[in-house]
């Protein structure tokens, strides 16, 4: 049977909203709101703000009640873990308007991205197994191939722990399969891709040692607040 990781995705703007954004740097650790307040731009403020709080929104889902107490620490490469749960694994991501949170019982990383302009010398280190000129014929799927491949091999780094240390060079992706793994064989994980409702714009990948599922949840940041409201 396979495994399931959980996953969870908002957009942003509810707390864009001063008062909303005072408001829910009260429902994180003073650890993120140290990291927040050393942030320059308010956007990027908000975006860890949400990204903390989509976490214990998923915590709380799944029936941990006060896990935004819980203490986080980080692996030699920056991977954020919970020392003293280890049996649950998180990892999260955010980008322009957008953050997601993967939830798992095993090690798990999630990529979210949106359209954004790409250069020849970005899209060579990204793709150099591929012969993008004779596998599409337009600039549109060569870019929208070069974006997919960036965030799926986003999900794996973040996966192994091992971050950009490894190197989009030496990572091969198999999107049709769902295959991830090193250029030599090594190290092969499984793939899943998700999409954002109303926004094609956006792509989210997701990476798992294991065939899994995945339990999708979008909620409307209300939602996030309510269910805060809810279990105090």
């Amino acid at each position: 049977m396979a495994e399931r990781v959980n996953v969870y995705i908002a957009d942003i703007h509810y707390y864009m909203d001063e008062t909303h954004f005072t408001g829910g740097l009260a429902r994180i650790s003073k650890e993120r709101r140290a990291a927040i307040g050393r942030l320059r731009a308010q956007k990027d403020k908000v975006r860890s703000l949400c990204c903390g709080l989509l976490l214990h929104y998923g915590l709380l889902d799944l029936g941990y009640a006060k896990s935004e107490a819980w203490t986080i620490a980080y692996g030699e490469k920056g991977k954020p873990y919970f020392p003293d749960h280890p049996d649950v694994c998180f990892n999260l991501s955010h980008s322009g308007d957008y953050v997601a949170c993967a939830i798992a019982e095993a090690p798990v990383g999630i990529d979210i991205q949106n359209d954004q302009k790409t250069v020849p010398g970005m899209n060579r280190m990204i793709c150099p197994e591929d012969d993008l000129d004779l596998l599409y014929e337009t600039e549109e799927e060569r870019h929208c191939h070069i974006l997919e491949s960036f965030s799926a091999k986003e999900a794996y780094v973040k996966y192994t722990g091992l971050g950009m240390s490894l190197g989009f060079s030496d990572v091969r992706v198999d999107r049709m399969k769902g295959i991830v793994d090193m250029a030599d064989g090594s190290r092969a994980a499984f793939l899943h891709r998700i999409e954002v409702p109303d926004r094609p714009d956006y792509r989210v990948y997701v990476c798992f040692s294991s065939p899994f599922s995945v339990y999708t949840i979008i909620p409307h940041n209300n939602l996030i607040h309510e269910k805060f409201s809810l279990n105090e």
